[in-house]
């Protein structure tokens, strides 16, 4: 399955409580693939989920195309900080 033609999104129908889902796109409109069963407590969580389904269906890791180190980027974003820590 090409998963370029599949988005992942995560939607929020009542406070706290988060579902993903994969759409594939299909001219003008979006076509539901699979969505979570049950929601799931942040948005994160429900992000991190979506996406081992993706994985699922395609049989390769999100991002990354086959031939393609895991460690390629096509943007340098610099270095990571967190502000605020200790």
């Amino acid at each position: 399955m090409d998963a370029n033609r599949i988005a992942l999104i995560v939607e929020e129908p009542a406070p706290g409580q988060f579902f993903w889902a994969l759409q594939r796109k299909e001219s003008w409109r979006k076509a539901p693939v699979e969505r979570a069963a049950r929601p799931m407590p942040s948005y994160g969580l429900a992000m991190l989920a979506g996406m081992s389904a993706l994985e699922k269906r395609c049989g390769t890791p999100c991002g990354l195309r086959p031939g393609r180190p895991a460690d390629a980027a096509d943007t340098d974003f610099g270095p990571t900080t967190i502000a605020g820590t200790l």
